[in-house]
């Protein structure tokens, strides 16, 4: 298929390591395969030795880094069929913050985003890290409704 001329060539997709969303990943897929977009992963890891799961066993810098890229390997990639993967980024920090902080570094034309949908108390509670991007960065945000 031929790409069309269209405002953006790279976009930043940030990814829970716990909850990959085949959704997002398929709209980022096609974005590739229509306009020939490319796609830098980005993984943010808000806990200190981040959580390997319950009980919130802490792993070295190193084992983030294996699991998150042996998860690429094994879900990502698949997925990602037309789109490439310009880049694989790890950070560690608060999840809003450090998307906007990369999606500025790298002057990304587009950040594509999973939005679970949650309201009221569970909203509350937890927040929305994709309003909280919506709201405080200065260029586009696909939000791309998750019900997996």
């Amino acid at each position: 298929m031929t790409t069309i001329d269209h405002p953006f060539a790279r976009a930043l997709l940030p990814l829970n390591a716990e909850q990959i969303s085949a959704t997002a990943l398929t709209y980022a897929d096609r974005l590739g395969e229509l306009y020939g977009v490319s796609v830098t992963l980005l993984f943010v890891l808000e806990l200190a030795g981040h959580s390997a799961g319950a009980g919130f066993a802490d792993e070295t810098p190193e084992q983030s880094e294996n699991r998150i890229n042996a998860l690429v390997n094994q879900k990502v990639r698949p997925l990602l069929q037309s789109a490439e993967i310009e880049r694989l980024i790890i950070r560690q920090g608060k999840a809003a913050d450090e998307i906007i902080a990369v999606a500025d570094e790298l002057d990304v034309d587009i950040v594509l985003m999973g939005s679970r949908g949650k309201t009221g108390l569970q909203h509350m509670i937890m927040g929305s890290v994709t309003e909280k991007v919506v709201h405080l960065i200065n260029r586009p945000v696909l939000t791309i409704p998750v019900r997996e």
